[in-house]
């Protein structure tokens, strides 16, 4: 957690200086929804509003997303805010995870933010207009209402980061009574990584189990009483991608959230946000920087292939004028292997990132068979091993419950081409401004100490899950 806070605080600081948010002096506004990832903005008011709540209680709490999690935890039953989300994000989809791209045309690079207004000074009815100026290519926009009701309007982006927004102006009786130039900063925020990054064993949908039910599996049966009695599921836990295991539980996610329910000045809950964030996922369970990052994984494209694509207004590796791409010499442990990364051609670039998270390396060096191997008790691997023997006899195949435990050669020869696959990597990342040539935009997250409860707290030992 430790860890995660100064993360965060870098990302925040990082975000923050690149772009600053301005508070009108007379007319009040603010985003409908600033977190783009959520389509209905009251799933982000959700969170902004125990983020205010816990603010309220503690304002110098230093782990603010965990205890936004922790309240709406209690506020479910402790089954999480994201299973009433589930099934509407399936059903409204923007981000559609088989393609790694999202179907609305305009969500990488938004035309135009939904902004609400309103002047609380100012009795009576007012009328709004939002002007671009000259040659602009959405139209003066108009609402009359009453003046302390909050008026949505649309505030143009228009791809011009620097220059986009408008002037609103507020009439009563004929008379001009505020004008102010309205401009969104929205920051574009991506994941990379693994299954630390993509939300692995928070599922957005949890299962539901027997309550101490008898498992009649004969195969585990075999391990012994203790192990035939685990709970069977009634129901299997459910992802924003089942291959994947990416879930909105995501930490990169929930960074991203929360820089949209920030204040960028105090760090705390946002009154009135007026920083738009925009989030492009895809973490996935299982990848590596060969496999997963530069090549597809779980019948999806490499994520780096996948997030240049999203940046481009076509995809790079299309055939065509411009076409820009590099070969990496990548080390495995059967040699070495050549891929390929295209870069946006000119001009068709859609923006640059602003930041980039990333969370890599634990599968390269085969951190699941090392917990394996370390978390089994001696007599249980002795029963995986005769169990996998026997099921191997009869069906001649291989036991899924066969041990992989890693061997000190291996081992010793993953972490020898770890680092010039990470020099690959970032290569990768910055060269051509593929991805981005700001390398203070890039998080590489460490790992969590898992062997720990809490802070210097040591995990007890126990056999309770093995």
């Amino acid at each position: 957690m430790q860890c995660f806070r100064y993360i965060f605080l870098m990302v925040m600081l990082s975000a923050a200086s690149c772009c600053t948010a301005r508070a009108a002096d007379v007319i009040e506004w603010r985003l409908e929804n600033p977190f783009r990832f959520f389509n209905r903005a009251e799933d982000t008011q959700k969170h902004l509003d125990a983020f205010k709540a816990i603010y309220k209680k503690d304002g110098n709490t230093k782990t603010p997303i965990l205890e936004i999690e922790r309240q709406l935890s209690r506020d479910t039953d402790g089954r999480g805010w994201a299973e009433a989300m589930y099934t509407r994000v399936h059903q409204e989809p923007c981000w559609i995870t088989s393609k790694d791209k999202c179907e609305h045309p305009d969500y990488v690079l938004p035309k135009t933010h939904a902004v609400k207004f309103r002047l609380p000074a100012q009795s009576g009815t007012c009328i709004w207009s939002v002007d671009k100026g000259p040659g602009a290519s959405i139209p003066v926009s108009a609402r009359t209402k009453s003046c302390d009701e909050w008026t949505p309007l649309p505030i143009p982006y228009e791809g011009n980061i620097k220059t986009g927004g408008a002037t609103v102006t507020v009439t009563v009786g004929g008379n001009v009574v505020a004008t102010e130039f309205i401009h969104v900063d929205d920051i574009l925020v991506a994941g990379l990584g693994d299954s630390f990054a993509s939300g692995e064993g928070n599922p957005d949908k949890p299962a539901v189990y027997h309550k101490y039910k008898q498992n009649e599996d004969q195969a585990l049966a075999f391990l012994g009483k203790e192990m035939a009695r685990y709970p069977r599921p009634i129901t299997n836990a459910s992802w924003l991608d089942e291959k994947c295991h990416r879930s909105l539980y995501s930490h990169q996610m929930r960074v991203a959230l929360h820089l949209a329910i920030s204040d960028p000045a105090t760090g705390g809950p946002a009154t009135s946000p007026q920083r738009s964030v925009t989030y492009i996922g895809l973490s996935c369970t299982g990848a590596e920087i060969v496999e997963g990052l530069f090549q597809g994984l779980h019948d999806h494209r490499g994520q780096l292939s996948a997030l240049v694509s999203a940046l481009c207004k076509r995809r790079p590796d299309e055939p065509g004028k411009g076409q820009m791409k590099k070969i990496y010499k990548l080390q495995t442990l059967k040699g070495v292997l050549e891929d390929e990364i295209y870069s946006c051609p000119a001009g068709d670039r859609l923006r640059d990132l602003d930041v980039l998270l990333l969370s890599i390396g634990g599968n390269d060096v085969e951190f699941s068979r090392i917990i394996e191997g370390a978390a089994f008790h001696v007599n249980v691997r002795n029963k995986l091993d005769g169990l996998s023997e026997i099921i191997e006899e009869f069906t001649g195949n291989e036991s899924q419950f066969k041990p992989r435990y890693p061997d000190d050669k291996t081992f010793g020869k993953r972490i020898e081409l770890l680092g010039p696959n990470y020099a690959q990597l970032a290569d990768a990342i910055s060269s051509a401004g593929a991805i981005t040539k700001n390398a203070s935009r890039v998080f590489l997250t460490a790992y969590p100490y898992i062997a720990y409860a809490g802070p210097n707290e040591i995990c007890p030992t126990t056999t309770v899950g093995m």
